[in-house]
């Protein structure tokens, strides 16, 4: 079963809310009363900045991201106001900051073009509608191999294996490591998280602020728990597996059904074969009646 668990640059409303937030910035970077260069520096920050945490998954840095992004939204407005004083703090906390996120951001790479699919002709069958009946084959009936490419069900029809398919079996087995990747660094992650919600268990204990106590158990804390979002993430991970597993298993028993029916329909033609007995060899007679004649003089 797949749980319905996404990341915060996936969700819409973190998404609005982040956009709105970056604009807002840059607009008021652009009216500071500043020197021209400061303007720009300031919003170089503001583009690296965004663009580090654009892959943030934690739910307490993202609040702490967002708090100082209206923080300094606060202070902007009150400096673009005349607010002397606010001035003074950003362009000190401007002098402070590293000259790399002072300078324009690389360009964003171009997206990769999507592999387009090269559709099977209508009317041409499928591989799992084999076998074809003789007279489609270009010559004698061959029955495909079918092997086990790291767990993942291969049927060769004929060696030399084609490049494509050596490409297809390369792209799913790196696929599947990488699930397998960041299911251990999942796991691992996930061991913190607890020993951190056991952490905050025994703090709230001394804290007299009728707190309630955090859960940390796997796929049923709380969301406000530092194990909730690990445990869901590598429950959704296994369950990919999982499907994929399944997946392999049907089709390895489909292609062995090709398997079988390509034997059986080759062991036919086989026997067939046999019964109408070995051809005429170019050396052999052709004629009878050349045996009555006498050697030639």
């Amino acid at each position: 079963m797949s749980l319905n668990f996404h990341l915060p640059r996936n969700s819409t409303p973190h998404r609005v809310a982040a956009i709105a937030l970056y604009r807002a910035l840059l607009s008021q970077c652009r009216v500071i009363p500043t020197a021209v260069q400061q303007r720009n520096e300031l919003q170089n920050i503001v583009r690296n900045r965004f663009r580090q945490a654009s892959h943030e998954q934690s739910k307490r840095r993202l609040i702490l991201l967002f708090e100082a992004g209206y923080e300094a939204i606060d202070h902007l407005d009150a400096a673009v106001a005349g607010e002397e004083e606010s001035r003074s703090y950003i362009l000190d906390l401007l002098a402070k900051a590293p000259n790399k996120v002072k300078q324009s951001p690389p360009p964003a790479k171009p997206k990769a073009q999507p592999v387009q699919r090269l559709e099977r002709p209508a009317g041409s069958p499928s591989l799992l509608d084999r076998p074809l009946p003789l007279e489609q084959l270009s010559g004698r009936r061959h029955v495909p191999v079918l092997f086990n490419a790291h767990g993942i069900p291969i049927l060769r029809l004929k060696k030399p294996q084609p490049e494509s398919l050596s490409g297809y079996i390369n792209h799913r087995i790196q696929k599947k490591q990488k699930r397998h990747d960041t299911r251990h660094r999942l796991e691992t992650e996930l061991e913190f998280a607890r020993a951190e919600d056991t952490w905050d268990h025994l703090i709230a204990s001394h804290i007299p602020l009728g707190r309630s106590s955090r859960t940390s158990s796997e796929g049923g804390g709380k969301e406000d728990t530092w194990s909730y979002a690990p445990a869901m993430a590598r429950r959704e991970i296994n369950d990919k597996l999982q499907d994929e597993r399944n997946r392999n298993q049907a089709m390895g028993v489909k292609m062995q059904a090709v398997v079988d029916r390509e034997q059986a329909l080759f062991d036919v033609e086989k026997a067939a074969r046999q019964n109408r007995g070995p051809k005429l060899q170019k050396t052999e007679v052709k004629d009878l009646s050349d045996l009555d004649k006498g050697p030639s003089i």
